[in-house]
């Protein structure tokens, strides 16, 4: 499917689009202690980090952007996917799950994300 077409999609289907710029990912693993079972568990993400523009163009800011490890993928094989499709200074297309902003910090947590 096209990417255009992609983006189209989300938008029809009433989606929360951000577009930006990317800079790079980082992968990371959170381990903690679970409360209802008292064991250790882990699980995975990527953090993005993605330039965000204003309509005018006079500001940008960088936003962490988190996106999920789909199970049955390994951490290393998601992050070499990725780096393998987007490219530094590449706009690309976030489908947004959620937005929190925390003293000043901003972070996105993406269902998808493409470049465009």
């Amino acid at each position: 499917m096209a990417t255009n077409t992609v983006v189209q999609d989300w938008i029809n289907n009433g989606k929360v689009v951000a577009v930006g710029e990317w800079r790079g990912v980082t992968a990371e693993t959170i381990e903690y202690i679970s409360k209802k079972t008292g064991k250790k568990e882990a699980f995975s993400r990527l953090v993005h980090v993605v330039e965000l523009g204003s309509a005018d163009g006079s500001r940008t800011e960088s936003i962490k952007v988190t996106e999920s490890i789909p199970e049955g993928e390994t951490l290393e094989g998601r992050r070499d996917r990725v780096l393998g499709n987007l490219k530094k200074g590449g706009r690309v297309a976030i489908e947004v799950d959620s937005m929190e902003v925390a003293l000043g910090n901003k972070s996105m947590r993406a269902a998808q994300m493409i470049s465009i």
